[in-house]
């Protein structure tokens, strides 16, 4: 019986291969879509999850209550990990680790080099494989760990153990260090991402400061617990240490710490302030390819589903001789069942085998990924690939093979019987098909738009035309600007400590009674015309002025607002047990990206000993010229320093190139959308014709004209259309914003171009689809019609 099910399957799908081959399209297409989104899921979940002592590994964090609201902060203070290891008991093994960087030198190779600052104990905490070396090798003060992709950057093919390179920190005199070990590069889903490594015991005389010092903070501690602790009892303890944190520290007190688990990292650190580690992937870049490869699922599946419905409209005499034969419901159920269930199956295969264009394709657009489809490496691609075809095969093939097997045979052979494109359930699924389809190609459209706004939004500051020059040494600022302050393309030259745009400090303040923790950018001499930042109210700050530099601050807009402040004439801020007077207000600024809405700020005069940039605008040569006039000189000048300019749109490059890949992504959706629906309707229309061949030869014969017939088989599309568009409306307007809102602080409004675009896309898709089976049925000779059948 099931040999004969099956014989009968394939004798079908081979003998319908236009609509077969539609349907496998289609929900291959789906299928592929849906791998795409499991493989970006499953990534999402794995960030550290390669630690072999994971389920045991904690971030000693701190937290504090501003205004009743509970602030998480990624921070500890340094020398309480060392009070930890000799008090704590549950602690097996401590690790801190931050970040700096320096000048490497190796033989005629001078580079500036990101690096870490890791306890000996790291690396027996964290499973980062050591390709050679010692695992031990942070217990040697003159010891410097390198990834191998850093060693082959410096070291090409020759053994870089027991190479020794030199290392210049801002202040200090070259020092050497020898290569202990060579570890593998972290992956991409690691929170801790390194390129080289030194023993943390240096960071205080590398660095300048006391390492007893409680008031210098951290950014990751970790610690590794004993496999028996109870870490709510160990967090009982460790508030012990609270008074101790605050009572060095004025300028920032927190209430409490807490032990964050690794395994939850990827996800805490959406909510964590001050974090200098390698974030999770954003909600909306886990959920967002989730719900768009379902919708095209759904759409599929509704395609599949109509065409199905309209095809078995040709096997009505087929299904009645069966019945008439004694074919019981249940029989014609397993048969038809059957036939969609092996159509799901190959649309399945046809999907695994798009997949490995598309998970490749779709990893590329995106720069914290790492994606890779892997059968052998990840069983549960099994499971979803099977709960994929159940789904398919009940959603999409369940309900045409139990309605059909409800006909009548006694009304099949009297003609009574119509079933097909004209039943309620297919005008409701072409109906949703269309809908889906124009909700697709609104997203597009929006993204579209969304970018170009992006590109053209204001910042605040001037993103064009800007270089940025690490200086390494403040004192390096005045050389270098005299050197180039002359050339003609050179319009301004102004220094900072931190960069608009990328760097900030926090602080406690107190307004009154108010109090709470605000962004500080420290500024130097001439950044405000270099970097066209405009005052709202008052007067900027002068770096000539021995008052302003000590005593007055600006603030923005967002600070004004946040704490109502009317007239800044003798508004005083309290910061670090000191009162500043506010002398001025900036107009609002991006202090990151388009993601994050611009926070209270103050700006503060830095003390030219911390300027770490210069700041250069120009105009009227390109990109190339100034950057090679700047290396030039800076060469000339520091030939020992690495030149390390960047352009300012180096800054928002990042943000801007997500931005593009989340509007490439949509776009595609949107024709994938289009090419399923195209194929689904081009599916009907042909079957409706071909149902309706006589009535249509009659109507030739009689006089009827290419419109008459055209407007007689599209009259019922037009009408889903229309009823299509006013769903795609409701749905896009509430989708965009909500969709919009979740990727970024700062986006285009929702504008009606997109919605009479995609009606108009669709609409062309149907003329195009339906005028073209017209053509052929007019190119007919009638009497061919009428012998039909």
């Amino acid at each position: 019986m099931l040999k004969n099910y099956l014989k009968i399957a394939v004798r079908n799908l081979l003998n319908n291969k236009m609509y077969s081959g539609i349907n496998l399209i289609g929900m291959g297409v789906a299928v592929a879509c849906c791998v795409t989104a499991y493989v970006n899921y499953e990534f999402s979940q794995s960030y550290d999850a390669f630690h072999e002592q994971g389920d045991r590994i904690f971030r000693l964090n701190s937290y504090k209550m501003v205004n009743g609201e509970r602030q998480n902060w990624a921070i500890s203070p340094r020398p309480m990990m060392e009070v930890l290891a000799s008090k704590e008991p549950d602690f097996e093994k401590l690790a801190r680790f931050s970040y700096t960087s320096a000048i490497m030198r190796y033989e005629e190779q001078v580079l500036r080099q990101p690096l870490a600052y890791a306890d000996p104990d790291f690396l027996q905490i964290f499973s980062f494989p050591i390709v050679r070396g010692d695992a031990g090798a942070l217990h040697d003060p003159s010891a410097i760990v390198l990834t191998d992709e850093t060693a082959q950057k410096y070291f090409g093919d020759q053994n870089a153990l027991r190479q020794q390179v030199v290392l210049t920190f801002e202040g200090q005199a070259a020092q050497m260090f020898t290569v202990k070990a060579i570890v593998q590069k972290p992956p991409m889903n690691s929170s801790l991402f390194f390129d080289a490594i030194l023993p943390y015991q240096r960071i205080a005389d590398l660095l300048h400061f006391e390492p007893d010092d409680w008031a210098r903070w951290n950014g990751a501690n970790f610690v590794l617990v004993s496999k028996d602790a109870e870490v709510k009892a160990v967090e009982t303890r460790l508030q012990e240490h609270v008074r101790m944190a605050n009572a060095s520290n004025d300028n920032w007190q927190i209430d409490g710490f807490y032990l964050d688990p690794l395994n939850n990292l990827s996800d805490s650190m959406r909510e964590l302030r001050g974090d200098p580690l390698n974030g999770g992937m954003p909600i909306s870049a886990i959920a967002g390819p989730s719900v768009v490869a379902f919708l095209v699922l759904i759409l599929a599946c509704f395609n599949f589903m109509n065409t199905s419905i309209a095809f078995s409209a040709r096997r009505l005499k087929e299904i009645g001789v069966r019945k008439v034969l004694g074919g019981m419901r249940r029989q014609l159920q397993q048969q038809f069942f059957g036939e969609n269930v092996l159509l799901c199956l190959l649309s399945l295969l046809v999907g695994i085998g798009l997949a490995e264009i598309f998970v490749p394709a779709y990893d590329s657009l995106w720069p914290y990924t790492d994606m890779k489809l892997s059968y052998l490496d990840d069983y549960g691609v099994f499971v979803f690939l099977g709960s994929l075809l159940l789904f398919t095969g009940l959603l999409a093939g369940a309900y045409p093979a139990i309605y059909i097997s409800r006909y009548n045979p006694s009304a099949i052979f009297r003609g009574k019987q119509q079933f097909g494109s004209s039943s309620l359930l297919s005008r409701v699924l072409l109906t949703f098909q269309f809908a889906l389809c124009m909700l697709a190609v609104i997203m597009g459209m929006t993204m579209m738009q969304n970018a170009q706004f992006q590109r053209e939004f204001n910042h605040g500051y001037q993103v064009e035309g800007m270089i940025a020059v690490p200086l390494h040494d403040a004192e390096n600022y005045p050389i270098f600007k005299e050197a180039i302050a002359n050339y003609p393309a050179v319009q301004n030259v102004g220094a900072t400590r931190h960069l608009i745009g990328m760097q900030t400090s926090v602080s406690d303040i107190a307004v009154g009674e108010q109090k709470s923790s605000v962004r500080t950018v420290y500024v130097g001499e001439h950044l405000f015309e270099t970097m066209g930042l405009e005052l709202a109210d008052g007067a900027r700050l002068d770096a000539g002025l021995v008052s302003d530099r000590e005593n007055s601050i600006l603030v923005n807009e967002s600070f004004v607002r946040e704490f109502q402040l009317g007239d800044i004439e003798n508004t005083f801020v309290k910061m670090a047990d000191k009162e500043f007077r506010v002398k001025g207000v900036v107009k609002d600024f991006l202090q990151s990206s388009l993601w994050r809405r611009v926070q209270p700020c103050i700006l503060r005069l830095s003390e030219k000993e911390q300027y770490n940039y210069a700041i250069v605008s120009f105009a009227g040569v390109d990109e190339k010229e100034i950057a090679a006039f700047l290396r030039g000189k800076w060469q000339q000048l520091f030939p020992d320093l690495p030149y390390d300019g960047f352009f300012q749109t180096e800054v928002i490059r990042e943000a801007r190139n997500i931005n593009d890949s989340i509007q490439t992504t949509a776009i595609y959706i949107a024709i994938i959308s289009i090419l399923i629906a195209a194929m689904g309707l081009f599916a009907l229309v042909s079957l409706n014709i071909a149902r309706r061949t006589k009535e249509i030869g009659i109507r030739k014969i009689l006089g009827a004209s290419i419109f008459n017939i055209g407007g007689l088989i599209s009259q019922q599309f037009v009408i889903l259309l229309a009823i299509a568009a006013m769903l795609s409306v409701g749905m896009g307007y509430f989708s965009m914003n909500a969709l919009l809102g979740s990727i970024w602080a700062y986006h285009v409004g929702v504008t009606p171009l997109p919605y009479f675009s995609a009606a108009a896309i669709i609409v062309l898709v149907a003329y195009v689809t339906v005028g073209l089976q017209v053509h052929k049925v007019a190119r007919t000779n009638p009497i061919d019609a009428l012998r039909y059948e």
